[in-house]
């Protein structure tokens, strides 16, 4: 009986349904990639708050106060016809951005794009689980610093 769930086990991690990340757990995977793919955009639909982060201190006129830091919020509702909404508190400024979202074929990154604005931003979805969502943020300061941001779903 051993042998028979080693066999099968070893078929179905060799054929590539299960993928074992960098933390050694072991979660399946679609043997086709846009049904996974449609499965973690459902997955994401809902409203997520993250815990607060620490943020440089912005002034009224938007200027960096040196040394300075404020602890910055995030909330972030993804709905199911793929238009968003994104509340940020840092301080006492208050920024509302409205849009649409979507997902990379492949899951990994989170597409948005703002009403009546033609840039579209990303962030990279680093943990997914049933109530827990870390996305990977670019600072916008310099390139390649990036902001690790934790939210869970309320």
């Amino acid at each position: 009986m051993n042998t028979f769930k080693f066999i099968i086990a070893f078929i179905l991690v060799s054929s590539g349904f299960f993928r074992v990340s960098a933390l050694d757990s072991i979660r399946f995977v679609s043997a086709n990639p846009a049904m996974e793919a449609d499965r973690l955009a459902r997955a994401l639909v809902g409203v997520w708050e993250n815990t607060g982060y620490q943020e440089e201190f912005l002034s009224a006129s938007l200027e960096l106060i040196e040394g300075e830091s404020v602890t910055a919020q995030i909330r972030l509702q993804l709905n199911a016809d793929k238009t968003y909404l994104r509340l940020q508190k840092s301080g006492d400024l208050r920024q509302v951005e409205e849009g649409i979202w979507r997902l990379s074929a492949d899951g990994t990154y989170l597409f948005f794009q703002n009403t009546g604005d033609e840039e579209i931003y990303y962030m990279r979805i680093k943990h997914l689980d049933l109530d827990e969502l870390v996305l990977e943020m670019s600072t916008g300061r310099e390139v390649g610093e990036n902001l690790d941001v934790f939210f869970n779903k309320s």
